[in-house]
């Protein structure tokens, strides 16, 4: 072999190994594009995983589109998968319509090149993932009908975990006729109760677009409706669900639970108060002093020593010397006065209420205050059902 091939060698092989280590470069590249293109389109703008194997499964519950905080456009569905159902996120229309196809034929789908959620659990779609028709060896399972994961209500309150989606179909026998306004964004919350025939009644929180959706005596189906265990439910709190942005309410007409209940009048579940005779508080497990907003009365939670503060839930910038110091006071005793019955509950009381069983708290420290109310015997409150004190007197 000739000197001039045998130096053209090492260069060939160079050049061999480069045109490699590019098609790796551009691999990386594609995969890296993919991660980003789902990343950046997040509702949750959770960083996601690229999922490796395609999943098969069915299509159910594909959402009408909807709008990100961002102005991203989005679908939600569900797969059900050989483990359970699996929550998605669409960010593709087109995708979205095969999605839908998909499920109203009730057809097996393979999923490929789409990534994870931060929760490693929902999947992201997206313009660069392939949807398919996997093989028969693909998959041994058969569609099962979404409405089989619906669960009741009293299951849900005796067992789910705070801050769980849920599925159920039930009837709504009450509804306020307040819209509250909450919090600096000024959202719009309305409460209800709703029944089947697990549970007479369960509170169901109502937001924004879905206040409009749910009228009394109807019975609807509701899809990714959130659990919030209350901090005192130990202590006679209770379970309430609040509908999300991802809430699906579809109602059910000629449903078996239209007959189920009597539509009850609002004055029997909402601004209801209860008298108790307290004969001692058994423990004040909080005190908490706090300004409060002179324009919404709510509690300013950012306090500083400056001229002017602002609200977190108006959004308002007022004098501080204009805001007057409140006490929030969280103490438990007997929910009733039998020996029998040594249930503790907790209730919330304020400044106004507190100074009319131990007078002026002004120049009262933490401690101080607390000995004055553990000292109390006797004496009788007037609550709401959030267990808040509005009045009280000594007996």
């Amino acid at each position: 072999m000739s000197k001039s091939a045998k130096s053209k060698n090492p260069a060939a092989k160079d050049k061999t190994t480069s045109k490699v280590g590019q098609e790796l470069a551009r691999d990386k590249e594609r995969k890296r594009a993919i991660e980003f293109t789902c990343d950046s389109r997040s509702v949750s703008d959770g960083r996601g995983q690229l999922g490796r194997e395609g999943v098969v499964g069915y299509i159910q519950s594909v959402s009408p589109p909807k709008q990100s905080r961002k102005n991203t456009e989005y679908s939600n569905f569900k797969l059900q998968a050989k483990s359970g159902l699996v929550p998605g996120v669409c960010f593709s229309s087109t995708k979205r319509s095969i999605l839908a196809e998909r499920e109203a034929t009730k057809t097996a789908v393979k999923l490929d090149r789409f990534t994870y959620a931060s929760d490693g659990k929902t999947i992201f779609v997206n313009d660069m993932t392939k949807i398919s028709v996997p093989n028969s060896s693909d998959y041994d399972f058969q569609f099962v009908d979404s409405g089989i994961h619906q669960k009741d209500l009293q299951s849900i309150i005796k067992n789910s975990m705070d801050m769980d989606l849920v599925d159920f179909v039930a009837k709504v026998i009450a509804k306020d006729a307040v819209v509250q306004v909450v919090g600096s964004s000024q959202l719009r919350k309305v409460e209800c109760f709703v029944a089947d025939k697990s549970c007479k009644q369960a509170k169901l929180i109502l937001w924004e677009n879905d206040i409009e959706k749910v009228l009394v005596g109807n019975v609807y189906a509701f899809s990714n409706v959130r659990v919030r265990s209350d901090a005192v439910d130990v202590l006679g709190g209770e379970v309430t669900l609040n509908t999300t942005k991802d809430t699906t309410v579809v109602k059910q007409d000629g449903h078996a639970l239209t007959n189920l209940v009597e539509t009850l009048k609002e004055n029997d579940l909402f601004n209801t108060s209860t008298s108790l005779k307290v004969p001692l508080i058994h423990a004040i497990e909080e005190l908490n002093r706090f300004k409060q907003c002179c324009d919404c009365k709510k509690k300013i939670k950012q306090d500083s020593a400056k001229v002017a503060i602002k609200c977190d839930s108006c959004g308002h910038v007022v004098r501080s010397s204009m805001c007057q110091l409140n006490l929030c006071c969280k103490f438990s005793c007997q929910q009733n006065n039998s020996p029998d019955d040594k249930k503790l509950v907790r209730y919330i009381m304020f400044k106004d209420s507190i100074e009319t069983l131990v007078g002026d708290i002004t120049n009262l420290d933490d401690d101080k205050l607390c000995e004055k109310l553990l000292l109390l015997e006797n004496f009788e409150i007037t609550f709401n059902r959030d267990n808040v004190v509005s009045k009280c007197s000594l007996l």
